[in-house]
């Protein structure tokens, strides 16, 4: 136990300088964008490179027909390229910033690349207003592996929510928390896990097999960390209900997307289609009595509270790294 105490407090200056920088980088981004009228994709830089990749993988192996075993297979082959590719990058990055003379600031600036606190922001609120401009929603429906061409108004709202929530707990606080337990091979396990798991579009579940236990496992942790910091940001919080987020716990588990919702008293989920088509009912989720039709000022009361949430996180960094 000591140990690990001694590896996450001896990691976190470096994941504070990472979201420091990325924070600094996305921020220049969305100024840019905004001033020359273009669109941002919210992935972090890896996922933007690696999702190409997956995408392929997974449609050309994950076919109807194959037998649970050969699915398996399958699966395990996709997610060892991924990770190969990913620790093969790292490793290359890690030689060149070392030959540069940059060696100590290595984990800072791959960590960076896996990272991505704000970006999502502009897409989410963009796609909450009334006769969002066409295309819009294109980043979002990437993040998200869904077909958002037939949503309207209020499906695109609740998309916006659950990418906000993804961006949280996938791009944020799952890198950090993994990084800070196990340094930058564990993260990249994490991001390669993910990237495989939420861009997969079958419905064959052989193919994720073991891995979706994995996965599953990840998404756990993070969440009972994402809990406490969610339900600190809903104090402070515009319309933020904190007491309403133990409901969360009971109706919908470990699941930060449940916690966003519960905590500004809306309901989000609904039936999706997944980017190849298939059709997933997630049932609502919500407290009881609130509505699904999503205005723009419930996002714009999440997005604010994501900020929050962010800022949170930030400011422990920051004080585990004076205070250590």
């Amino acid at each position: 136990m000591d140990f690990l105490i001694f590896g996450v407090l001896s990691r976190v200056d470096d994941a504070l300088f990472a979201i420091m920088l990325t924070l600094i980088i996305q921020a220049i981004m969305i100024i840019f964008v905004k001033v020359f009228h273009r669109s941002l994709n919210p992935a972090p830089a890896v996922e933007m490179i690696l999702r190409p990749v997956a995408i392929f993988l997974c449609d050309k192996l994950n076919r109807a027909g194959r037998s649970d075993f050969a699915l398996i297979i399958r699966g395990s082959i996709v997610f060892f390229i991924l990770l190969a590719l990913l620790s093969f990058a790292g490793i290359f990055a890690e030689h060149a910033l070392v030959s540069a003379g940059l060696g100590a600031y290595m984990d800072i600036l791959m960590l960076a690349f896996l990272l991505s606190p704000i970006s999502i922001l502009v897409p989410a609120y963009a796609i909450s207003r009334p006769n969002s401009p066409k295309g819009s929603y294109l980043y979002i429906a990437r993040a998200l592996n869904q077909n958002l061409v037939t949503s309207d108004d209020f499906g695109l709202r609740r998309a916006a929510i659950a990418a906000i929530s993804l961006s949280w707990s996938e791009w944020v606080i799952g890198p950090v928390l993994f990084y800070l337990i196990g340094g930058m091979p564990l993260v990249c396990l994490y991001t390669a896990l993910g990237l495989f798991m939420r861009v997969d579009g079958g419905d064959q579940n052989a193919f994720r097999s073991i891995f979706g236990f994995m996965y599953t496992i990840f998404r756990k942790l993070s969440a009972c960390i994402s809990f406490m910091f969610i339900f600190a940001s809903s104090i402070f919080s515009a319309g933020g209900r904190p007491l309403k987020m133990i409901s969360a716990l009971k109706e919908s588990g470990l699941n930060s997307t449940a916690f966003f919702a519960f905590a500004q008293n809306i309901t989000v989920g609904g039936t999706i289609h997944n980017r190849k088509g298939i059709t997933t009912a997630l049932g609502w989720i919500g407290p009881e009595g609130t509505s699904a039709k999503i205005l723009r000022r419930d996002v714009i009361r999440v997005i604010i509270q994501y900020c929050i949430t962010l800022f949170l996180l930030t400011a422990v960094l920051l004080a585990a790294y004076v205070l250590m």
